[in-house]
Order: structure tokens, then sequence, then C-alpha cells
């Protein structure tokens, strides 16, 4: 079993390896530079919204939309592809609020580095079915709905060990086990953590 679980690790590794490096610029923004289309899909939620901040971010290649803002007490971003379509909505969270399965198996994976720091964790909705109207994922997503939606992990950690040193995002699927690992160049100086 532990030699099982080793492989599956040194397997993550060097998938994660492979995944290159992300390159994420966020830029402020006021909200009518935000689709028309994209703030009425959200309005629902930007009706319960307080401190409401809009961005455009840029990875390189593509250019998306988010907006984010305290929820219910939660601090949350709603992102959006350049063409309108609802990327994803993130919560942050705390490693307490992952569900013990799932958190254990991310914890052993951070216990393979030699050091490791937490620097921001969010817990990721998403379409299950990509038949899915963004409309229904908003509206499970306020009703707490989630048995529908795609739940994942991306945390945003300082790794040391494994040839690796310095901040990488990672994106964990709701049973803890990595989808995928890139190394962090940077976060913009605006760029607000949630």
């Amino acid at each position: 079993m532990t030699l099982v679980f080793f492989a599956i690790i040194l397997a993550g590794l060097q998938i994660g390896h492979a995944q290159g490096v992300k390159k994420e610029y966020e830029k402020s923004i006021k909200a009518e530079e935000i689709p028309a289309e994209v703030l009425e899909l959200v309005s629902p939620i930007l009706e319960e919204g307080s401190g409401i901040e809009y961005f455009e971010e840029f990875n390189g290649q593509d250019r998306s939309f988010e907006i984010k803002m305290e929820w219910r007490e939660k601090q949350i971003s709603v992102e959006f592809y350049e063409d309108g379509r609802l990327m994803d909505i993130e919560r942050l969270i705390s490693f307490d609020e992952i569900g013990e399965d799932a958190r254990g198996n991310i914890q052993k994976y951070l216990e393979s580095y030699a050091r490791y720091k937490i620097i921001r964790l969010q817990r990721q909705y998403s379409a299950e079915d990509q038949d899915e109207e963004d409309e229904e994922v908003i509206e499970e997503f306020i009703e707490q709905d989630i048995e529908d939606l795609t739940v994942r992990y991306e945390m945003v950690v300082y790794l040391k060990g494994h040839d690796r040193y310095g901040p990488y995002e990672l994106l964990f699927d709701d049973e803890g086990a990595l989808i995928n690992s890139q190394e962090v160049e940077r976060r913009s100086p605006d760029n607000v953590l949630y």
C-alpha cells in the first residue's frame, strides 16, 4: 500500500513538472469594461455581494474577466472566458474546510516535500456537464446544491524539495488527487488573492 502511494506521488510530481510555468497578470478595471452579458449572468450573486472588484486577467495567451467580492461573509470570485462563458466560481477556504478524505490525500502529497507553506486555498465550482447552462451553475452555487457541480481545490503553495523551490499552483479533484501543478512566475501587485 505504501509503495503504491509513493508511486502515485512520484507520478504526480512528474506530471506536475511537465506542466510548465503559469504566467498570470491581472488588471483592475471598471464594471463598464466587463461584457454586459457577463454582468447580467452574475447579477444574482452581485445583488448579495459587497466590496465588488472587477479584473481583466491575462495568462500569456488568453484573456478572461474576474469579479471578486465578499458574498455571504465569504470571499469569492467568478471568472469568465473572454467570450462570456462561465469558467468557474471560487471561494476562499481554510484547509480544515476540505472533507476529511480529500484533506488527508492532499496532506500526504504536501508532506512528500521537505517543506511547504499554503499561501491561498480555494474551493472551485464549475459545470459537471458541458451541456449545463451557465445560469444553472450559478443557481446551484447560490443554493449550495453542489452535488451537480464539479468541485476542485486550487492552492498556491510554496514548495521545497523534489527539485522545486518557490510558489506553485496545485489543482486537486474532490478526492484530493492531484490534477495539475504549475510553477507560478509572479502575481501582479494589484492581484487580490481570492
